[in-house]
């Protein structure tokens, strides 16, 4: 899947298409950091940190991501990020569109690799 298709499953989500978030390329770690953020409606990487047991650094790329996938809003210094998903019913909705795209992706990295390589066999 190209870096266009991406864009487009992200409007149709309703996320902001200038941040496309690779999703597979997501911390393995990434769906229990945004639970944690949605429940506790708390957009801190320490929260993260210390509920997580990880270092600071994993914890701010995890809000990094967290960011590109519309769950919170952008850094503001030292205040807390704005949690934008209301609930955790949204949120598992937005995970379940998540895995769909990497889902896609993966399929279509599939087929682009077959078709690669049935190009070089022929």
């Amino acid at each position: 899947m190209d870096k266009n298709q991406m864009k487009d499953m992200h409007v149709e989500m309703g996320l902001d298409s200038e941040n496309v978030i690779d999703s597979s390329s997501l911390d393995p770690l990434f769906e229990e950091a945004a639970r944690i953020i949605v429940t506790m409606r708390s957009g801190f990487a320490s929260l993260i940190q210390r509920r997580l047991s990880i270092g600071y650094d994993r914890a701010v790329r995890l809000m990094d991501q967290l960011e590109k996938a519309g769950i919170v809003g952008e850094a503001q210094g030292c205040k807390p990020r704005e949690v934008k998903i209301q609930d955790e019913n949204c949120l598992e909705n937005l995970l379940v569109a998540l895995r769909r795209i990497t889902k896609i992706s993966n399929i279509m990295t599939n087929e682009e690799a077959y078709k690669d390589i049935k190009k070089h066999v022929e």
